[in-house]
């Protein structure tokens, strides 16, 4: 059977727009998933944390949010008042990376906070209470407290 040019790009176009929405789909499924990781978060993670220098599950979704520029700003203002300790310091950083002045106004947000965060760096980990924490921060920004 002979199927006429206009069907056959027809059919070439559905197939394409149907790859293409599953593949947007995957990547948003993806970015949820990064999100929830960094919402939930138990502990604030530098890169290297593990004995065998690999990067936690926390700091995988970091870089993977952080990758997404200020394409995502939106979205982490709306996960912060939601986040966890560590989550809302996640989030903290990648507005800083993104857009210096809100990152610097959600850490301020965290001044009167006292509820507990572990914040590991190598193989140490320290409790601080938020505010504690978001003061030393803030005093010396703008290291990036989660690359070293």
């Amino acid at each position: 059977m002979i199927f006429p040019k206009a069907c056959l790009c027809n059919f070439f176009t559905v197939v394409l727009l149907s790859f293409t929405a599953i593949f947007c789909r995957c990547e948003a499924q993806n970015l949820v998933d990064f999100e929830q990781t960094i919402l939930n978060a138990k502990e604030l993670e530098t890169r290297y944390t593990m004995y065998d220098h690999s990067k936690s599950a926390n700091f995988r979704a970091y870089e993977q949010l952080l990758n997404k520029g200020g394409k995502i700003k939106q979205r982490l203002l709306k996960m912060f008042p939601k986040a966890s300790p560590a989550g809302k310091f996640y989030i903290v950083m990648l507005l800083y990376k993104t857009s210096p002045k809100d990152g610097l106004a959600a850490l301020k947000g965290l001044s009167s906070d006292n509820s507990k965060v572990r914040y590991r760096r190598g193989c140490i980990g320290e409790m601080f209470t938020v505010a504690r924490l978001a003061a030393k921060f803030q005093n010396e920004l703008p290291q990036n407290y989660l690359e070293n």
